[in-house]
């Protein structure tokens, strides 16, 4: 009796246990594919004939700034060179001086005149001073007329090759018999191209006494120093200070003709 149980539980096990062995012995594992091999479907990584799979982009463009920097070591520094703000036009000398003697004639109106000019230019201050002494035919008298003109404004643009100024001061005139002293307001205008140029200006006293002033010449320069000047002055002087305005257009011009001068520029 005892020796029947362990052999029924023996046959039992096996019965139990023969399914699965015959499942384990039907199942065969995949074959093993070396490391060194690559499948045959398949590129291998280090093909040189592969194609990425993203394209290779260019490196990315940065803008080219043509100015300097500003801070930070090694940053250009601007030139220190003198420069004034204008209208229109940039300022660009910093000082400019005329001195000029010049000889008028009277054609269209009996007189003969010499006059002395000095113009500075100092950055955008402008400066002017003016002296002429007439003839005593002028007015049909035996006294010598003097007539001085002291003025300071502002270039509005200053340069080699144009200079336009405003300018406002004191005009004094002295016929012998009376001295009067008024204001007087103008403006010049030099224009050089090279050694050739243009110098033109009108002036005009509105009271006490009446005084218009314009004039136009052909600026020859040489030697970047010395200038000769062959223009045309009109010149209207009303001495008396009880008249109009009119009186000064009205009246015969004190002169009107040609002038001659010569001058020392720097």
């Amino acid at each position: 009796m005892s020796l029947r149980a362990p052999g029924a539980l023996a046959i039992a096990l096996l019965l139990l246990t023969a399914p699965a062995a015959s499942a384990q012995e039907s199942y065969s594992p995949p074959p093993m594919v070396p490391v060194d091999e690559a499948p045959a479907d398949e590129q291998p990584w280090g093909d040189p004939n592969a194609q990425p799979a993203y394209p290779e982009q260019p490196p990315p463009e940065h803008p080219q700034y043509t100015n300097p920097p500003i801070d930070g070591a090694g940053a250009q520094q601007p030139e220190g060179d003198t420069t004034f703000a204008g209208t229109g036009l940039a300022s660009t000398r910093s000082k400019h001086f005329l001195a000029l003697a010049s000889v008028g004639f009277g054609l269209f109106a009996p007189g003969l005149h010499l006059n002395a000019r000095a113009e500075a230019d100092i950055g955008k201050l402008a400066l002017l001073a003016s002296y002429t002494g007439f003839g005593s035919d002028v007015w049909g008298t035996t006294d010598m007329v003097g007539h001085f003109m002291g003025m300071g404004g502002w270039s509005i643009f200053s340069r080699e090759d144009i200079t336009l100024r405003v300018l406002g001061g004191v005009d004094v005139i002295d016929t012998g018999a009376m001295v009067a002293v008024g204001p007087v307001f103008g403006s010049t205008v030099r224009a050089m191209f090279g050694g050739i140029g243009l110098d033109v200006a009108a002036f005009f006293t509105p009271f006490p006494f009446r005084q218009l002033e314009v004039r136009a010449a052909f600026v020859v320069r040489w030697w970047s120093i010395f200038e000769a000047h062959l223009g045309w002055r009109y010149q209207a002087i009303d001495p008396t200070q009880g008249n109009t305005l009119g009186a000064l257009f009205t009246s015969s011009p004190t002169i009107n003709g040609p002038v001659i001068g010569l001058g020392l520029t720097f």
